[in-house]
């Protein structure tokens, strides 16, 4: 088996297990394969995760907590085309690791 096909299984394996749009996610996960993040601009991400209150995190929906996590790195990091469509992608496939930290942050109040 080649190491693309490896790669194509799971990528259907996590789509199973999301319960997601295979077509979406797949074309996620390939432009985030494409276009890789800076390491500066991950931890922008997850410095705004954690500086955003809880509830905020856990009542937005996918789509807002996206927006809103991209235009708190984007008011700090200036970032290409294909820098800002990774950056969606990315948060976007952490959404579910987020409400999961938002929801044990709450747990410990």
């Amino acid at each position: 088996m080649m190491l693309k096909d490896v790669w194509i299984a799971r990528i259907l394996k996590d789509c199973a297990v999301r319960n997601s749009n295979t077509a979406n996610y797949f074309s996620r996960l390939i432009m985030m394969k494409k276009a890789k993040l800076e390491l500066t601009t991950i931890r922008e991400i997850w410095t705004n995760v954690e500086a955003t209150n809880t509830s905020t995190l856990l009542q937005l929906n996918d789509a807002e907590l996206v927006r809103q996590l991209h235009q708190q790195v984007e008011r700090r990091l200036v970032l290409s085309l294909e820098e800002s469509q990774s950056l969606s992608a990315y948060i976007s496939s952490k959404t579910p690791l987020i409400r999961d930290l938002a929801e044990s942050r709450m747990a410990m109040v």
